[in-house]
């Protein structure tokens, strides 16, 4: 776990169980084990403040805001063991469960962006997910596929929150004039995703600027 998050409300930062060394990892797993074998986690690490953080400067609607809970970071290390654990049980089960994968798995033909030898074509956290592709004409093909599938399962896409953007290293960024069940989605040169500011030059000064600032 990565050092400079938020403590919980038992104010026992990361550091600070990181700072035990092996006696701390014995007392951990003592721990951990004990919860396991009972089914019995201690109160006070169920525990969580919930925090509601605006996804753009002055929101009022509630769909403009995200929450994110602060917990116990040991409570944290027992859920990380377990989804390490059932991850390979379920994966196959959430493939056909899961709403988002049985939409989005129809896209792996598609090309994407190229990361570590994999083939990239979208990013997925909660209900916000990016499509990538490396043309006009692909994205729509991919869009038109999201929109049908989703209507068949009973969702639809909010065209008023959906944006598009090109990256390129053009002065001018080329257009991209794609549609969903006709309504034109609105093409922007620069937009926020998971509290990164992305542009269309491809770069990060924008983003490196609003950091400082803040």
């Amino acid at each position: 776990m990565k050092n400079g998050k938020a403590a919980g409300p038992d104010q026992i930062p990361i550091e600070l169980l990181k700072a035990l060394g092996n006696w701390g990892i014995d007392q951990l797993t003592k721990l951990l084990n004990r919860i396991y074998d009972t089914g019995n986690i201690p109160k006070d690490m169920l525990i969580s403040t919930f925090i509601t953080l605006q996804k753009k400067p002055g929101a009022t609607e509630c769909e403009n805001h995200r929450t994110i809970s602060l917990m116990s970071h040991t409570l944290k290390l027992l859920l990380k063991i377990l989804l390490t654990r059932i991850r390979s049980k379920i994966k196959p089960e959430i493939s056909e469960t899961q709403l988002s994968e049985m939409i989005l798995r129809d896209l792996d033909n598609f090309q994407g962006i190229g990361l570590g030898g994999y083939n990239i074509n979208n990013i997925r956290y909660a209900d916000d997910t990016v499509l990538m592709a490396q043309s006009e004409q692909s994205l729509q093909k991919m869009l038109d596929i999201v929109v049908k599938e989703s209507e068949i399962k009973g969702l639809s896409l909010d065209i008023a929150k959906t944006e598009s953007m090109t990256i390129s290293k053009k002065p001018q960024a080329p257009s991209c004039k794609i549609r969903s069940n006709g309504t034109q989605v609105k093409q922007v040169n620069q937009f926020k995703y998971l509290g990164y500011m992305l542009t269309s030059d491809g770069k990060c000064e924008t983003h490196i600027r609003k950091r400082i600032i803040t």
